[in-house]
């Protein structure tokens, strides 16, 4: 259900398809079914010194399992825990002792005895939290109780306070570095509210702020993590708010006064989010789980906060062990799993599927019949997959090359037998065409296939070799008007195919059918007179780019009949969309045109074209009148058609009625308006456009040749530009590049940069020194904390 990126990646024996997934890839340790559904998990270790987890703790509706960890994990029953109850938190103290609460009291376990503090008249504990110093409970009808542990080992109550409401959940500062004890709680209640709370001696469970919310707050919890862009000894306390409505809220404290400042909120998911402080790589972490688990966390200076590509977690708690030096132990309906994320600071994850030649084109499969409203909704879309290789041969004839060299023995001279240590019997194994790459052809040979796909599983549905020396280089899906339920896949096949000049001496159009094993049947080849070099559905027809003609071609008996031709196309076209009466076109050399057909006279006009010439690489339609495009030369650009033609028909504009399409022959043609230019560095193979998050906004998607994956995003308001614009200003004179060039001149290489901001270079910004970041916010009338909240706004709305 969530967005994922297909990219096709790699060339020759090491290409790829991937599945680019976003989040933190998790790996699972260990997952076992517990006898009913538990509520709750816990880790703890044997002293505060121990670097590994003694026991797990797990707590069932009306039960509590202590689980010991060795090389394997069992069941203790001698460990001191209450069993007969459930438990609302389990803590290891400073004096290593342990404390568990339970709904009628608190049981504090020492060494050689064990303390039982009750809870007085008929009043449960409804939530806990605690430190390693300091334990805090709530019971019903909205009471606090606040106990210390003192010098002689003994829980005692220092404090109570009613709060006048239910309590919904609580949260204890952990205890700062080279201190007995911590300053502050968090309270949240079915108030709407969370209210800061003081530990202090002097005015214990005084209020020292409070904060409002839109929902009730699910769980709170206090961390202590080092501060964006800031040395490592400065600290901030951050105060995290799950709320039940699936937002998760983050704000600072103030070390002394434990007022609330820099708010930032994130949606998370549509369940409410459950916070639990975890350690990463030894510093402390947060997980919030909602319909996903997510991590925040600091890595290489940088505070992430990023989903874990695993299901549905209820409860989480770090742990530690000889096996799993770190992970987390989760509980995920009735099941209890050891979890680990290896690979910290990724923001994607993937899933490789090795593929026999270099991917070309793919597109999406629908079912073979239509899915009534019952039966095959929710089957999966395949992916039908284009791939050749030029100088190369295919499968069949590898295998057989590999199988006369194996026959040829070569004859050795007496020396070299001594030097060759292996046995002349042992049989040569095939080394791996990915490391050693494969034999070559020569010029015009090919090796090609056509592969469909299962994207869920990446399986190889069903796989057809094409003829020795035929290349698929176009395809597409067409429901033809004469076959309207039954789409066919429509594949276009060169043999022979030199790249230079581009000759095939022989091109067809095959046109395949499919059933619901998605195994292909040929209707019918099409032969042509060049290369087919893009396809695309059309009214109930097929346009193909033939050469330099643009053809319409309907379905017949024997082959596809053509039907309407356009012949005066510079080079090429390399990409067709249609939307409405308009099809969009790029041509390669000359850039995007857009055509107009015109059923009374069965013509093709062009209704505007791009005044600057382009070696375009891909395209995209944004909308009815704007197209995306790039082009071999790093450039990405943005064109709009003119107002003068959005509902003109095309053609002939001479007034002697010609028959021709005049007006581009003549360049009268109104050109395309440019909107945005932007060199990104990098040729872009690949444009789309779409949200990469549930609920986020519309962006642009790229890929590019070097193996990056970018996205343009468009600003909403006009404030956000001129936010942005002014702040890339400061940055391009505060970070001017490492070798001395101008960022401006760099960006503008091709076409003087035009409406597009970089956000990589405002991103910079919380890496520079403080009092740079202090400069440039006074000139934007903003603090430097603003600033990267705006920053990190902006990043999350595109995942």
């Amino acid at each position: 259900g969530r967005p994922q990126l297909y990219p096709l990646c790699g060339r020759g024996p090491r290409s790829s398809m991937r599945v680019l997934r976003h989040g933190l890839a998790v790996t699972e340790m260990a997952v076992s079914e517990l006898p009913g559904k538990p509520n709750a998990v816990w880790t703890v270790k044997a002293t505060m010194d121990s670097e590994f987890d003694r026991y797990i703790v797990v707590s069932f509706i009306d039960v509590t399992l202590v689980l010991s960890i060795g090389d394997t994990v069992e069941e203790v029953l001698d460990s001191g825990f209450l069993a007969t109850a459930p438990s609302l938190l389990i803590q290891l103290m400073a004096d290593d002792s342990y404390v568990q609460v339970h709904p009628t009291g608190i049981r504090h376990l020492l060494p050689r005895r064990t303390n039982e503090w009750r809870v007085p008249g008929q009043k449960r504990i409804v939530t806990a939290a605690a430190n390693e110093r300091q334990v805090v409970i709530a019971l019903s009808g909205g009471e606090i109780l606040y106990f210390e542990i003192d010098e002689s080992h003994t829980l005692n109550e220092v404090a109570k306070r009613d709060m006048n409401y239910e309590v919904l959940c609580l949260a204890v500062q952990p205890v700062p570095e080279n201190r007995q004890r911590a300053s502050f709680m968090a309270v949240g209640g079915v108030d709407n509210t969370i209210r800061i709370l003081s530990l202090e001696r002097e005015r214990p469970l005084k209020q020292l702020s409070a904060q409002a919310l839109q929902s009730p707050a699910e769980s709170v919890c206090l961390t202590e993590m080092k501060n964006l862009g800031q040395s490592e000894d400065v600290h901030s306390l951050f105060l995290s708010i799950g709320l039940s409505s699936g937002i998760l809220i983050r704000s600072v404290v103030d070390f002394v006064t434990g007022t609330l400042s820099d708010q930032r909120s994130r949606f998370l998911g549509a369940k409410s989010v459950r916070l639990h402080r975890v350690s990463v790589q030894g510093m402390p972490g947060m997980l919030a789980l909602s319909s996903k688990p997510w991590l925040c966390y600091n890595f290489q200076g940088k505070y992430h906060c990023t989903p874990m590509s695993y299901e549905q977690l209820e409860f989480a708690s770090s742990f530690a062990s000889e096996q799993c030096p770190e992970g987390f132990v989760a509980i995920s309906g009735n099941t209890l799993r050891i979890i680990s994320c290896e690979r910290l600071g990724d923001l994607f994850n993937q899933t490789v599927m090795p593929l026999s030649y270099t991917p070309r084109r793919f597109v999406p499969l629908p079912p073979a019949t239509l899915p009534s409203a019952g039966h095959g909704a929710g089957d999966p879309i395949m992916l039908a997959l284009l791939e050749a290789d030029h100088n190369a041969y295919n499968e069949e004839t590898k295998r057989e090359i590999r199988a006369a060299l194996k026959k040829i023995r070569l004859t050795r001279a007496a020396d070299d037998e001594l030097d060759d240590v292996k046995d002349e019997n042992d049989e040569e194994e095939d080394l791996p065409e990915s490391q050693v790459g494969t034999f070559k052809a020569g010029e015009g040979k090919w090796g090609s296939c056509v592969r469909i796909v299962n994207p869920s599983s990446l399986s190889t549905v069903f796989k057809l070799d094409l003829d020795i020396d035929e290349a698929a280089v176009c395809l597409t899906v067409c429901y033809f008007s004469q076959l309207a339920s039954q789409p066919c896949l429509v594949v276009g096949t060169v043999y022979n195919m030199t790249l230079y000049p581009r000759h095939a001496p022989k091109a067809t159009i095959k046109t395949y059918m499919y059933d619901e094993r998605y195994h292909l049947q040929l209707i019918h080849s099409t032969p042509l007179d060049d290369v087919p070099l893009c396809l695309f559905p059309f009214e109930g027809r097929l346009l193909a780019s033939v050469g330099k003609n643009l053809r319409i071609y309907e379905l017949g008996k024997r082959k596809l009949l053509r039907k309407c031709e356009y012949k005066n196309i510079p080079e090429g076209i390399m990409w067709m969309h249609v939307k409405g009466d308009k099809i969009y076109a790029a041509d390669l050399r000359e850039s995007f045109h857009i055509f107009r057909y015109r059923r009374t006279d069965n013509q093709l006009f062009v209704l505007s074209d791009d005044s600057a010439p382009r070696w375009m690489t891909c395209a995209s339609v944004l909308d009815s009148i704007t197209v995306a495009g790039a082009d071999k030369f790093d450039n990405f650009f943005i064109c709009r058609i003119p107002d003068e033609v959005r509902g003109d028909e095309g053609g002939d504009h001479t007034g002697l009625r010609l028959k021709a399409d005049t007006a581009y022959l003549t360049g009268a043609t109104p050109k395309l308006d440019h909107v945005v230019q932007f060199h990104v560095g990098d040729s872009i193979t690949s444009l789309e456009k779409t949200t990469l998050s549930q609920g986020g906004s519309e962006l642009i998607c790229f890929s590019t040749l070097l193996g990056s994956v970018g996205a343009f995003y468009p600003f909403a308001t006009r404030d956000e530009v001129d936010f942005f614009h002014h702040l890339e200003m400061f940055m391009r004179s505060e970070r001017p590049p490492l070798c001395g060039r101008d960022h401006i001149m760099y960006r503008s290489y091709h076409y003087p940069v035009q409406n597009c901001i970089d956000g990589d270079m405002c991103e910079q910004f919380v890496n520079l020194p403080v009092d740079k970041q202090r400069l440039i916010a006074s000139e934007l009338d903003r603090t430097p904390a603003e600033i990267t909240k705006k920053l990190e706004d902006m990043r999350n709305r595109l995942l």
